[in-house]
């Protein structure tokens, strides 16, 4: 550029003074010099723009000359016009020449950056796997299906009546409490409420549905209560129910036994006690030997030897008169399952929060 200003004020140098073509001759060769070797000595596409812009821009050394070409003589303005035009000729071709190189390199350094070895075996993706709440959930429903049930889901956003007053829960009962369960709206004339129990849906089934039937009702609860190794504020639960015109205890007994074992093996070994809750009567609740310690006594059984498992019952006749049943003509046996501690006792899980922590580290065992 220092090379280019320097012909130009030598051009210039007396702007008043007729200008002579054989001087301008000399300049456009000295321009021809200087504008090859800036070309040819660009190392990037800035450096060639700028000696582009140098000879050929609007105030370049070349356009400078071409516009002094007026005032030379009509016969020396053709000849030296024809020359300043082959000179913009060559700069235009060695610009684009040049160009052409630099771009090249460019894209050699690209490609030489992002270099990718196609024949390189690729790396490894790996495959998701069910969640093993998921497994346990699924388990379950295949063996309830295998022995006729069919399967119901209901909202998880539930009313009080169904989630408490049809159950036979009392106004008094503790589950009602603000500190027990997650209300929702508690100011309007209709209640809404977490559900802390899938058996709210066993109402809402027996209102839109005839008897005989045997159902089973998987889902996710909600308990407002303070967690550790063995509770969660949320966690699944499943629960059965079978109406017909003879269905005993003995049914109830026989169909707990057959789940177990077909989750446990049939060595496992059970026990039937007594247990009360609202919605059935009389009720009972079968236990399994702890598979941690087998009847020996750990923290996990809290040293009785027997963990709870299958909570269950005869259908209260409340709970038949709430669904519109005469409980004079029909009987009912109802269970729930505890779909989570199934699965920890099964993939011996120490803490039941690992479930739903979300850690990669815990799942992937699975």
């Amino acid at each position: 550029m220092v090379e280019c200003m320097n012909v130009l004020s030598n051009i210039f140098h007396f702007p008043h003074v007729l200008l002579y073509s054989k001087d301008m001759e000399q300049d456009m060769a000295r321009i021809r010099q200087t504008a090859f070797q800036q070309i040819a000595s660009a190392l990037t596409l800035d450096d060639l723009e700028d000696a582009r812009l140098s000879f050929l821009g609007r105030k370049g050394g070349l356009t400078v000359v071409l516009r002094a070409l007026k005032d030379l003589p009509d016969q020396e303005r053709r000849r030296m016009g024809d020359t300043a035009n082959t000179l913009r000729a060559e700069l235009e071709s060695r610009i684009a020449q040049k160009r052409q190189e630099l771009e090249e390199t460019v894209r050699e350094g690209i490609l030489k950056k992002e270099w990718l070895d196609v024949t390189r075996p690729g790396m490894k993706i790996g495959k998701g796997h069910l969640h093993p709440i998921t497994k346990i959930r699924r388990e379950i429903e295949a063996i309830f299906t295998s022995m006729g049930f069919g399967v119901v889901e209901g909202p998880e956003v539930e009313l009080e009546h169904y989630n408490f007053d049809s159950l036979n829960l009392p106004e008094t009962h503790p589950a009602r409490e603000m500190q027990d369960t997650w209300w929702l709206e508690r100011d309007l004339k209709e209640k809404y409420l977490l559900r802390t129990q899938v058996t709210a849906i066993q109402v809402r089934f027996m209102e839109k549905n005839n008897p005989p039937f045997r159902i089973i009702m998987p889902g996710v609860v909600y308990r407002r209560e303070a967690t550790d190794t063995s509770h969660e504020i949320q966690f699944t639960q499943m629960d059965g129910l079978m109406v017909d015109k003879k269905v005993s205890l003995a049914d109830l007994k026989g169909i707990m036994q057959t789940v177990l074992k077909r989750l446990f093996g049939d060595t496992i070994k059970t026990r039937l006690r007594a247990g009360y809750f609202p919605f059935v009567e009389p009720g009972v609740e079968m236990d399994i030997e702890c598979l941690y310690c087998r009847q020996k006594g750990c923290s996990i059984c809290r040293q009785s030897g027997w963990i709870e498992v299958f909570p269950g019952g005869v259908v209260h006749p409340h709970v038949f008169k709430a669904a519109g049943y005469n409980p004079k003509d029909w009987r009912g046996i109802a269970w729930d399952i505890g779909v989570d501690r199934i699965a920890i006792l099964k993939y011996k899980i120490p803490d039941l929060r690992f479930l739903r922590s979300g850690d990669l580290r815990f799942l992937k065992q699975f």
